[in-house]
C-alpha cells in the first residue's frame, strides 16, 4: 500500500482526516502526539519554564513512534504531525514505500475558530501559548515544506477534503505502481 503523512497546523483536519482515511484505507493512524502523552509518563523531570516537552520526553515519544512504524513494517500507516522536524523526515527515508505527503492548510482565522472550542492543551506539548502560540510559531515554517497534495480546509467541507485526498492518494499510488513497472 503505502505511508499517507497528513501535514499542518492544529485545527487544520489531520486528526479528521486520518480517521477517515484510516476507515477507508483499513491503515493504523500514527500521530506524535498519542506518544508524547506517553513519555511524560516514564521521567519525572523538572518543568521547563517554557512549558515545552523536554528533551528526553521528546525523544522518548519519537523513538516509540519509529518502534511502532517498525513493527508496521516501516509500511501501510497514516502518519499525522505538524511535518516540520528532521525526525519525521528519517521517518519517512526509512518507509517501504514512496510516502505521500498531504499538506492540510486553511486561514489563521478559521484555525483559530477550530481550536478556540478545543480543551486547553497540556503545557507540556504545546508550550504556554497553547496551540495559538504552537500554530504562530510554525506557519512560516509549513509553508515551504514539500507536499504531493495541497487541501485548503477552510473552503472545503469534510466530504470534499476526504474525497479530494482519496483522489490525491490514488493518482499518486497508480503513478508509483507505473514507476515501479518500468524499473
Amino acid at each position: 500500500m503505502c505511508v499517507i503523512n497528513l501535514i499542518g497546523l492544529c485545527g487544520s483536519g489531520k486528526t479528521t482526516l486520518a480517521r477517515k482515511l484510516s476507515k477507508y484505507y483499513h491503515l493504523p493512524i500514527l500521530t506524535i502526539g498519542e506518544f508524547r502523552k506517553g513519555a511524560k509518563k516514564y521521567r519525572k523531570t523538572r518543568k521547563r519554564k517554557d512549558g515545552w516537552t523536554s528533551f528526553h520526553q521528546e525523544s522518548c515519544a519519537w523513538l516509540k513512534l519509529f518502534l511502532k512504524a517498525a513493527c508496521l513494517g516501516w509500511d501501510d500507516f497514516i502518519l499525522c504531525t505538524s511535518g516540520l522536524n528532521r525526525r519525521l523526515k528519517f521517518l519517512l527515508s526509512s518507509t517501504l514505500s514512496i510516502p505521500i505527503n498531504i499538506k492540510l492548510v486553511c486561514s489563521k482565522k478559521e484555525l483559530e475558530e477550530r481550536v478556540v472550542g478545543r480543551k486547553k492543551p497540556p503545557k507540556w506539548s504545546y508550550g504556554i501559548g497553547g496551540y495559538r502560540e504552537f500554530n504562530e510559531i510554525l506557519r512560516q515554517d509549513l509553508k515551504g515544506g514539500f507536499a504531493d497534495i495541497v487541501i485548503d480546509t477552510g473552503r472545503l467541507d469534510r466530504k470534499k477534503t476526504f474525497e479530494k485526498a482519496v483522489k490525491g492518494i490514488e493518482t499518486k499510488r497508480a503513478w508509483y505502481e507505473g514507476a515501479r513497472e518500468i524499473v
